[in-house]
């Protein structure tokens, strides 16, 4: 006993489902970026300002996209040619007391742990935001 069995639409199927997978990627890259502009806006405002205000002005949100893990950002000081946010982690877990071997005492930083906590009402409505997008466009 033998059946045949014909499947017709597969074009217009593959078609569709590219269009879906482009349009996700697209959005999904929209929601991304703008959960890292309001990340970015969040630890600008946590981050102390020191004398020259260069930590504060140096945290930047870098942009990722990952053909195979689609779209991240990361929110941070970043160390720029120019010398500023190099410091950063001087700022968030201090330091011990230094010596000089001249025998100077540069003193203690205290750690300032200003990031803590910084993303997580931005990073839950993203995750509602890429939830309610892969609902959009899965089609089962």
């Amino acid at each position: 006993m033998s059946a045949k069995l014909t499947v017709t639409g597969i074009d217009e199927t593959v078609k569709k489902l590219w269009l879906y997978s482009e349009a996700f990627e697209k959005n999904a890259k929209r929601l991304t970026q703008k959960a890292a502009k309001e990340v970015e806006a969040e630890y600008k405002a946590k981050t102390p300002v020191g004398k020259t205000g260069n930590l504060r002005r140096s945290v930047k949100a870098k942009n990722i996209f990952n053909r195979s893990e689609g779209p991240a950002a990361t929110v941070m000081p970043r160390a720029t040619k120019q010398g500023k946010g190099y410091h950063r982690h001087w700022v968030a877990y201090g330091t011990r007391l230094r010596k000089q071997r001249s025998g100077r005492v540069t003193g203690v930083m205290p750690a300032n742990p200003f990031a803590e906590g910084v993303g997580h009402a931005a990073g839950t409505a993203y995750e509602a935001a890429i939830q309610a997008e892969v609902e959009k466009h899965v089609v089962i």
